[in-house]
């Protein structure tokens, strides 16, 4: 799309005035300060963090996962608080729709359909202006000088007459203590210093070096790794299943029937690996999907026949037209199921903590989703539920699906293995994910097209 297009498609839909102008009001200030920081430190909005030392952690509310994300966003927020995007640190956002919900998806948060820069825009060049602005204030206050005399610079506030400079970690705290400004002036685009421009990417050598955490990486204490056998076929379950060859396997310390399949437990991947091929599972199709692709796409096929829904109707009347024209082209597409299948095999990491709660450790596409639906599986209050999330090796969509499968799945498995008292980390194999998981759907299209002499 041109910048014309995208806006005029923006302001037809009702989205533009609400992503220029929401920004985390004054009233969800004290929440943010309780979810970022501690207490030294100048948290001006819910993805700003100064501290002491001058480190600035910019809080992430999108998933990077591989998309550049971390990059994107922290980029908008270097330009307009004026420090090197170098030196930003990143943490991932918690679960929380009301601080960090994407603003083109309602009261949800999460990242997809390209929106993770659009819907961030406007708001996370506010917080960079807020921050930078009541920097400059405290530093005015600090110095008893007049706000007109100062400029914020590469982490600092600078008096451009006397060239006095401070940073701003310095400056935290006053400018923890001064009111928020109803209105900040945004830079101009011919003022842009890192916006646009060539440069590394911050996450670049965490990525190279290995030390970057993806959620396979999560070690936590004592924890016990877990697969699942699941049927062939999509609506099939259990009739019925005999585990005495797979806890029988050195390991394994653990098997559960869960809503979706068999679980095995064990002290490491191996072991479950091998105590789920040991499972004797006998699977009930009776409501199971038993058409191949072939079959669906001849269904697909007839339907294009039937009448569909009419969503627009623009120019002259098709079929006399068609009548009229010396050439026409009539041809049908079809594209196959694809499964997502992300570089990192899809896992999470779930424990009870000494709360009562549950913390979770994943690739958090949907938050919002992730953190409810395992609420609800564990019979929780949503607000013991935290949800870690670590950067994704890929997702194409596969961790946004509508109901959190892998994750849902772990909540179960943890529920059912609550006496091990140990950390579950589910791990699906690309086996299991390419053969059962959620693809891309299929389509079929049929067009057809008349030509005139010309």
């Amino acid at each position: 799309m041109t910048d014309l297009s995208r806006r005029d498609f923006l302001k037809n839909a009702g989205i533009l005035g609400l992503s220029v102008s929401i920004f985390v009001p004054n009233g969800l200030t004290k929440a943010a300060k309780r979810l970022t920081g501690s207490a030294g430190d100048f948290s001006p909005n819910a993805f700003i963090n100064i501290a002491p030392d001058n480190t600035v952690t910019v809080y992430m509310k999108h998933l990077e996962m591989g998309q550049g994300v971390y990059n994107g966003l922290s980029t908008i927020i270097a330009e307009e608080l004026e420090v090197d995007l170098n030196k930003i640190k990143v943490a991932n956002a918690p679960a929380n729709a009301k601080l960090y919900n994407n603003l083109f998806w309602g009261p949800t948060q999460g990242t997809g359909g390209s929106t993770a820069i659009a819907n961030s825009w406007m708001q996370l060049r506010n917080a960079g202006a807020t921050a930078r602005e009541l920097l400059i204030h405290a530093a005015a206050k600090k110095w008893k000088t007049p706000v007109g005399h100062l400029k914020a610079e590469n982490g600092q506030v600078i008096n451009w007459k006397s060239r006095k400079s401070i940073d701003y970690g310095e400056l935290v705290d006053i400018a923890k203590t001064l009111p928020m400004p109803k209105k900040v002036k945004l830079k101009e685009k011919k003022d842009f210093k890192v916006l646009g421009k060539e440069g590394s990417r911050i996450d670049g050598r965490s990525k190279t070096d290995g030390s970057a955490m993806f959620s396979m990486d999560v070690r936590r204490p004592n924890r016990a790794t877990a697969v699942e056998a699941r049927p062939d076929r999509f609506g099939a379950t259990v009739r019925s299943f005999n585990d005495k060859k797979a806890r029988a396997i050195k390991g394994v310390v653990g098997v559960y029937q869960i809503p979706t399949g068999i679980a095995v437990v064990a002290n490491d991947y191996w072991s479950a690996i091998k105590g789920r091929d040991a499972l004797e599972v006998k699977w009930n199709e009776s409501k199971a999907m038993k058409k191949s692709s072939k079959e669906i796409v001849s269904d697909y096929k007839k339907l294009i026949n039937k009448p569909g829904a009419k969503v627009q109707k623009l120019g002259k009347d098709v079929k006399s037209e068609m009548k009229k024209a010396s050439k026409t082209i009539d041809a049908t597409y079809v594209v196959p199921y694809l499964a997502h299948a992300p570089l990192e095999s899809l896992n999470c990491t779930m424990e009870y903590n000494k709360e009562g709660g549950v913390d979770v450790w994943t690739g958090s596409q949907i938050p919002t989703l992730d953190h409810n639906f395992t609420a609800k599986t564990l019979g929780l209050d949503p607000k013991k539920v935290k949800i870690n999330t670590t950067i994704a090796g890929g997702s194409f969509g596969r961790r946004a699906n509508p109901v959190s499968d892998f994750v849902v799945e772990t909540a179960e498995i943890l529920k059912r293995a609550k006496g091990l008292k140990r950390p579950i980390h589910l791990i699906r194999t690309k086996e299991d994910d390419i053969r059962g998981g959620y693809y891309r759907p299929i389509y079929v299209h049929n067009v057809k097209v008349g030509l005139d002499e010309n």
